[in-house]
């Protein structure tokens, strides 16, 4: 970005979900700034009540915007489904979500069924159901709700979190399913794991096509998309509201083992 100042995005979820979304920026574009908000006093946001949700994340709003970003990501697919539209008449700076990556998914496959995993309110809003009626006239998707599936990820249960998609991969005629898709930023920490346990299935989720996306609204320089070997130590910024010190532990903890580097625990 030359002698610009960093462009400084704010990322939020209920959680340590959007952490995936934050190593992905550190891994391709390192020279964003970026303030990462994690509601944890309220999470799981997706068995919650829409209007409930809607000012949660009107509130994670308000906070980034006191940190000065120039636009917020909702690092969660919950979030998106319920709030995106309203937080983008309530706000003056560009505001992003997450989907599904649905229509990669059944573009891998002519004929073969998608799983689609996610949280009981992001199946049930209308944006995901418009975008399903949109991609997949053939009703090719299996869409599964998946109560407590990022609890147990929060909380670091990851066993138990990856039986508990096991057990629902195990309910399928996989004769007929090709793909599954993520559609829960939580669950991509469940990814590497579940492809090695279903080298049969192709694993998708929504994170690279976001960040395409923004990098594509702010002109973000290619020059400084690096892939490997970064050579200065990449600036984020942990914030919760509860637990600060703990879950900023846990939160350092994820980022080394995405991207197997150390990070700085705050700008």
């Amino acid at each position: 970005m030359g002698e610009n100042p960093r462009f400084k995005i704010g990322i939020t979820d209920s959680g340590f979900g959007g952490l995936s979304m934050v190593a992905e920026f550190q891994r391709f574009y390192p020279d964003v700034e970026i303030i990462y908000f994690a509601d944890l006093k309220n999470a799981p946001y997706g068995e919650k009540h829409k209007s409930q949700v809607q000012k949660l994340v009107q509130e994670c709003a308000d906070l980034l915007l006191i940190q000065g970003v120039a636009a917020i990501l909702l690092a969660c697919n919950t979030a998106t489904s319920v709030a995106v539209e309203s937080l983008r008449t309530y706000l003056s700076i560009p505001v992003f979500g997450m989907e599904p990556a649905i229509k990669p998914a059944l573009a891998s496959s002519e004929e073969e069924k998608v799983l689609v995993l996610a949280t009981p309110l992001t199946l049930k809003e209308d944006r995901f159901l418009s975008l399903k009626n949109k991609v997949d006239p053939m009703n090719r998707v299996i869409a599964v709700s998946c109560p407590g599936l990022s609890k147990l990820i929060d909380q670091q249960r990851i066993q138990e979190a990856i039986q508990y998609v096991q057990d629902i991969i195990s309910e399928q005629d996989l004769e007929n399913v090709h793909s599954v898709v993520l559609g829960c930023t939580h669950y991509i920490f469940l990814k590497n794991k579940l492809q090695e346990l279903n080298p049969q299935l192709h694993f998708y989720d929504g994170n690279s096509g976001t960040l395409n996306h923004i990098a594509k609204t702010f002109h973000l320089s290619q020059d400084n998309k690096v892939k490997s070997d970064l050579t200065q130590i990449p600036r984020w910024k942990f914030i919760t509201n509860i637990d600060q010190s703990k879950n900023e532990e846990i939160a350092v903890s994820w980022m080394n083992q995405f991207q197997n580097q150390n990070f700085t625990r705050a700008i």
